[in-house]
């Protein structure tokens, strides 16, 4: 059983270390230009945070494609929504938004981003 205190740092909510090559100002310049419009800025960031989406997903039925597009769709939304002036760190903010989308998909509320191939052949052989 792990400690309390493990499960607290080490959390979805914390990024593991190593993960995540932007350090803290690099980010907050990503994250204001990507506010602003720069899609150059998000596309650097989706990169920069696809392996904690992809670390998320693995908790959720193995992380195949669709929970990693849901994961990506659920970090546009964090993006398009985050507000630095209330001091939470981005990762946190995020990975609300990125389980949120992810457990959505499960749920079956919300169709997966790209239909399966075995779905796509059989509705069109139908």
């Amino acid at each position: 059983m792990q400690s309390a205190a493990y499960r607290f740092t080490m959390g979805p909510m914390a990024p593991p270390s190593g993960i995540g090559p932007l350090d803290p100002a690099r980010e907050r310049r990503l994250l204001a230009a990507a506010q602003a419009g720069d899609e150059g800025a998000r596309a650097e960031l989706l990169k920069a945070f696809a392996p904690l989406v992809g670390s998320m997903s693995r908790h959720y039925h193995g992380g195949d494609r669709e929970l990693m597009q849901a994961g990506a769709a659920g970090l546009l939304r964090a993006l398009e929504r985050y507000d630095p002036e209330l001091g939470t760190p981005f990762w946190a903010y995020a990975s609300w938004w990125v389980r949120h989308a992810m457990q959505r998909l499960c749920s079956g509320a919300d169709p997966p981003a790209v239909s399966p191939r075995t779905w796509c052949k059989s509705t069109a052989s139908g």
